[in-house]
Order: C-alpha cells, then structure tokens, then sequence
C-alpha cells in the first residue's frame, strides 16, 4: 500500500526540522563544514518511505495568474523547506489568487491523463534502484523504516540521504523534468547536515510531434528510463558539488537559455560544466540545473547534430489529439 505523499513528505520534514533555517547554497549546512570522503564509501541509506506516491504535474504558465514564472516549481528558502512546499502545494495556496492558480494546474495536469498508468507504476523503490547504478555510487540503496529516527542510518552504510523527487510534463508531453530536494547526513554526523540542495534537470525534448505512443509503447520503457535518467543526473551532480568536483566556483553569471520542451526559458547563473547533452549551471538562488545543451555550445564542442523536432501534419479537418516499481523493464540511465 503506498503512502500519499504529503503524509511522506511531513513525516520526512520532521526528521530534518533542524536545517529549517539553513540557507540553500550547495554547501554544507554545518558548522564547520563537513568534508565529504574523498571516494564514496559502501553504500548509503535512503531516508525516505519506498511506498510513498511520487508527484508528477503538468507545466504551467503561472504568469496567466498574476505571480510570474518561478525557476522552481516549489520555491523554498532550503531543501527541507521544498519539501513541506510540495507536501502542503504552498505555490498554489493562500493567496487571494489561489482559485485561479488551481484552476490553471488542474488544466495543467490534465496532460498526465494518458500516462497515469505509468505514474502509478513510477514508485520510489524501482524508480530510485533503475537510477542507482548510474550514480556511481557504491553497493545499492538501504531503505529505512518510515518511523526511523532522524540521523538512523543502515549497518555498513556511510550515512543517509534523505531526498525527494518532484516530476513535471511540458505541455507538448515532449519532455520531464525533475525538481529533486536532497539532504545527506554522515554516520558520524547524524544530527547535522553535511550537504542540502535543491537540483533540477531538465529533460531534452523527444523529436516526435506527439510523444504519447513513444513514451507508452514497450510497457513504457521510455518513460521509465526517463524518469531514472533524470534522477541519476540529479544526484550525480549533488554528489558531485558535495565534492567539489563540479565545475569552478567563481565563474561570473550570465543568462542561459535553454529549451523546456517547445518554450525557451532562460536563467541567470554560473555555468559550471558544458556538455553535448546537457549543461550544468549554479542558479542565484544557489541550486543546481541541467538543462539542454543549445546548438551553439554542441557545434563548439563537436557534437552530433541533435534530432531536430517532428512537425504536426496540417490537415484540412480538424485532427483529434490524441509493473511493479522494482521490476519495471527500462533501458539504463546515464549520468549527464
């Protein structure tokens, strides 16, 4: 029986209550510092229900409700504060707007609708042992009882990672995108964090002018190997800026641009690491982001030219638009 997962998302904010106050800025929230291992030992300890139910929602322009375009889905000062936004929705609460940013999700969601079947297949321990092995991190996940104490972590692991994942579809159902909160304690720290952050990545677009019977067709193959994609991307580079093997630090900001499905989008920040699938940028607000490569940057850097997207047939008339979570059969994800 899986949780919902606001119920999830309370129980695990009240394990880190103690990183309330710690500003987001990829560093650790400790102080001193926590020095990261110099190589990640054994395996680590995942603090957070298998059976809770994932959040997936459809993109929406909430300019259209008077509060402009977050860069983040669920803004929060830090990683645990983006976790008690998703659980409680506070984007689309308590405000003399709220009516109308309901309305404009729920038109939004309304894009998941022929893959729900996938998202109820999409459960935390399969989606989350699909994207391991692509981490680069050791050994496989331990998952803890949902009512272990805050600091609990697993004979042999090197501490807990305590993290949850957040799912949008573009309206154009061409890409996801991942909004990951993450917060990893040490064994021999666990009362204190030794890195939080918030990541996003940013899926590349799929070439098909209808993606549907892409992402569906094979048991939905594509659509989980997407999923665990994104997620391994994810927490490579938040194991990665723990390291300080990112990209450097002090590089002036300049604005990004970049393809969210069929909208460009654009943010401010540092650019850390360019490659042909995918660049790594430091926002200002301190999060990480991997976001499609634009053309520019992969003729630089000698790539393959990208599949260019599908166009829709003009017809003269008007054209209709059209498991288990362990088990699930997907391709292997990949690191960025």
């Amino acid at each position: 029986m899986r949780r919902p997962a606001g119920r999830c998302v309370a129980a695990f904010a009240a394990l880190s209550l103690v990183t309330l106050a710690a500003p987001v800025t990829g560093q650790p929230a400790s102080l001193p510092p926590t020095t990261p291992p110099a190589s990640m030992p054994s395996s680590w300890s995942v603090g957070l229900p298998q059976d809770m139910a994932l959040s997936f929602r459809g993109t929406v322009n909430l300019d259209e409700a008077g509060v402009g375009q977050q860069a983040m889905l669920y803004p929060a000062p830090n990683a645990v504060g983006l976790l008690a936004a998703i659980a409680t929705h506070s984007l689309l609460t308590g405000s003399a707007r709220n009516a109308q940013k309901q309305k404009l999700q729920a038109a939004a969601d309304e894009v998941l609708e022929p893959f729900r079947p996938l998202i109820e297949a999409t459960q935390p321990d399969g989606l989350l042992g699909r994207a391991w092995p692509a981490t680069g991190l050791a050994g496989s996940p331990q998952w803890l009882p949902a009512d272990a104490p805050p600091g609990t972590a697993a004979t042999g692991t090197a501490g807990t990672l305590e993290w949850l994942p957040a799912y949008l579809l573009t309206q154009d159902r061409r890409s996801l995108v991942l909004d990951l909160a993450l917060a990893v304690r040490l064994r021999e720290t666990p009362q204190s964090l030794a890195y939080q952050n918030t990541v996003r990545v940013v899926g590349r677009a799929r070439p098909e002018a209808d993606p549907k019977e892409a992402w569906t067709s094979n048991g939905g193959a594509a659509w989980h190997a997407a999923t665990a994609n994104l997620l391994a991307q994810a927490l490579t580079m938040a194991m990665q800026d723990w390291q300080g093997q990112l990209g450097p630090t002090d590089t002036a900001a300049r604005t990004v641009r970049y393809q969210e499905g069929d909208k460009e989008r654009m943010e401010r920040a540092q650019v850390l690491r360019e490659g042909c699938d995918h660049t790594v940028i430091r926002t200002l607000r301190g999060w990480l982001m991997a976001v499609p490569s634009q053309e520019l940057v992969r003729q630089r850097l000698g790539c393959a030219p990208a599949a260019a997207p599908a166009v829709a047939p003009i017809a003269s008339a008007p054209v209709q638009a059209n498991a288990q979570g362990p088990t699930s059969s997907a391709a292997g994800a990949s690191t960025p």
